[in-house]
């Protein structure tokens, strides 16, 4: 085994003069030196203490997007020509140009598929980069899936304002620190009850030696807030990076590369040190791969616009064979989905977004959210509050509704001198 250098971008923009984070471990998984260096003097850095080595690069979460979605089939080429029409109803942008990755293993038991949705341009302008500082990729994998995870448990890890999140093996978000109170209660919910089942899962909270400032308002709220769970905290020496690097290095779980079909790379990366005709010769490699992907990139979108009707009525004739007339396949497929699965409301974030926005306002200060859930189904977003009074509660149903939104009171109950009420808030 060779050496194994993994990079830490920042940001989504990479530029040769971007300033990298950086740990180099050795064929046996021993740290032996970590930095920070611009892109376009990586190399030269890294050839002090390694003349060969792979190369993962970390990115982050916010860049992509990290999801979910059924497909009754286990077949992966069935499961390859499904996953376009699923993807496309998550993401706001064209099909045409987002790259789509999943593991390259998955249950064979759940109809879930894990998936990894960016888009090309970001990609090969990360590639792009790269190549042009010698440097080849042989991974790339997201930030928030390289935090140290066990099943049944939601990982967290503070980095300055931002809180990485993992709960699933392929399963992660960021939140922003100021808002995390308001999002990691509907992380809870959906780990809670996955596949149906009642779960408790374990939260562990993790710091680096430079302690955030969001670190006690944020313990404070897990030790208030979700006092039935089982808290573990657990502060490192090491900073974000080395953190995130060494679970990267040493996981047991495949990770999920987003270099997968055209953008596989089958070979490693050449130190500075190495001849300049080999590295000559490296370049025009990469040069030639990047023109020949371009051209069959291009090549295979005209042929799958030709193509796309008829292996649409293919495939769901083989996935539902007993349906004799096919008339708008995705829509079928669709309806079929929808029997047998639920998925992610693409309405809970600006519901939620905007109903914390009234309940964050002075008027409503004396409000208490003691409950949340989201019906994914029917897009329904419900609160169970407590106010001072009928009115108040009234107040705020009535701000919810200038502000775009249809809202019922389904209960409203006095106990002592608080009013106890149910909303239930949806889009118009």
């Amino acid at each position: 085994m060779s050496d194994q250098l993994i990079i830490r971008l920042l940001e989504s923009t990479l530029t040769g003069a971007s300033e990298l984070d950086w740990d180099l471990y050795d064929s046996v998984g021993r740290s032996v030196a970590s930095d920070t260096s611009s892109l376009q003097s990586l190399n030269e850095v890294v050839a002090n203490h390694s003349v060969s080595y792979t190369v993962t690069v970390i990115v982050p979460a916010e860049s992509l997007l990290l999801t979910s979605t059924s497909i009754p089939s286990r077949q992966m080429r069935q499961i390859k020509q499904a996953l376009p029409f699923m993807v496309e109803e998550l993401i706001a942008d064209d099909i045409e140009n987002v790259h789509i990755a999943i593991p390259d293993n998955f249950s064979v038991t759940s109809p879930k598929i894990d998936v990894a949705v960016v888009e090309h341009q970001l990609l090969i302008n990360w590639l792009d980069q790269l190549h042009s500082c010698a440097i080849t990729a042989s991974q790339i994998v997201v930030d928030s899936l390289c935090l140290p995870y066990q099943e049944n448990s939601i990982a967290l890890l503070l980095d300055d304002d931002r809180v990485m999140v993992r709960s699933g093996a392929y399963a992660g978000m960021v939140i922003q620190a100021e808002d995390f109170k308001w999002f990691f209660a509907s992380v809870l919910q959906q780990h809670e009850h996955a596949d149906d089942v009642l779960l408790r899962p374990n939260i562990v909270l993790m710091h680096s030696s430079e302690e955030p400032e969001s670190l006690t308002e944020i313990t404070e709220y897990i030790q208030t807030e979700c006092s039935d769970y089982e808290l573990k905290a657990i502060g490192y020496q090491e900073s974000v990076t080395d953190i995130l690097a060494n679970s990267a290095a040493h996981q047991t779980i495949p990770p999920l590369n987003l270099l997968q079909g055209g953008y596989a790379i089958k070979f490693g990366n050449s130190s500075a040190s190495q001849s300049w005709s080999l590295a000559a010769s490296v370049a025009a490699i990469s040069g030639v791969v990047y023109l020949v992907f371009a051209l069959a990139s291009g090549w295979y979108f005209d042929n799958k616009a030709v193509q796309l009707d008829a292996d649409a009525v293919n495939l769901y004739k083989e996935i539902f064979p007993n349906e004799r007339r096919v008339v708008s396949p995705k829509k079928q497929m669709q309806n079929h989905l929808q029997r047998t699965s639920t998925t992610t409301g693409s309405n809970f974030l600006p519901l939620l977004s905007e109903t914390a926005g009234q309940l964050s306002n002075a008027n409503n200060a004396a409000l208490t959210v003691e409950q949340m859930r989201y019906e994914s189904g029917r897009g329904d977003l419900q609160f169970q509050v407590q106010s001072k009074s009928l009115d108040q509660l009234d107040q705020l149903k009535q701000s919810l509704a200038q502000s775009g939104l249809e809202v019922d009171i389904n209960s409203a109950t006095e106990q002592d001198d608080r009013v106890m009420g149910r909303l239930v808030i949806r889009s118009l």
